[in-house]
């Protein structure tokens, strides 16, 4: 009778892997630190997922596995997203003191009810008001001038 010899190395189930806890390396074998790096960097200027992955030259599939991982990299991920809002925010103030017509396009989105110059139709919502309809303002607006052309070409 045969004696069967013993397979050396790993099982069969972990043969041939890069990882001994199973699955390809993090950030496919990429230095872990430079990856986060470029990351960073990225998503600082606004990138997308995308981008950033693109930029970091990993899977986008990798930067989920990892922010499932790691929670906290997902808080830091969207922190560094603002970023850029924050400093074009800064800027946004900075230059309201050069320039008073920007400063009232700022206030005009911004303070909306103080300083728009969008005017809200109110179509039929105010009875009160005597030209809550085209119609009625159409005939008033006849009235005054004495012309029933308009009057005319609403009643065909």
């Amino acid at each position: 009778m045969e004696k069967k010899k013993k397979r050396g190395g790993n099982p069969p189930s972990q043969k041939g892997r890069k990882n001994p806890n199973g699955g390809r390396k993090q950030w496919d074998g990429k230095d872990h630190a430079e990856v986060l790096g470029k990351l960073e960097q990225a998503f600082a200027i606004g990138a997308s997922d995308l981008e950033a992955c693109s930029f970091a030259d990993i899977s986008a599939q990798a930067l989920y596995d990892y922010q499932n991982k790691d929670p906290s990299f997902l808080l830091r991920k969207e922190k560094l997203k603002q970023r850029p809002i924050l400093k074009a925010r800064q800027e946004v103030v900075k230059g309201l003191s050069d320039n008073p017509e920007f400063s009232l396009k700022y206030l005009e989105r911004k303070r909306k009810k103080e300083f728009s110059t969008y005017q809200r139709h109110l179509h039929g919502e105010d009875q009160e008001n005597p030209f809550h309809s085209l119609s009625n303002a159409a005939k008033s607006l006849n009235t005054e001038a004495g012309d029933s052309t308009v009057e005319e070409q609403s009643s065909e």
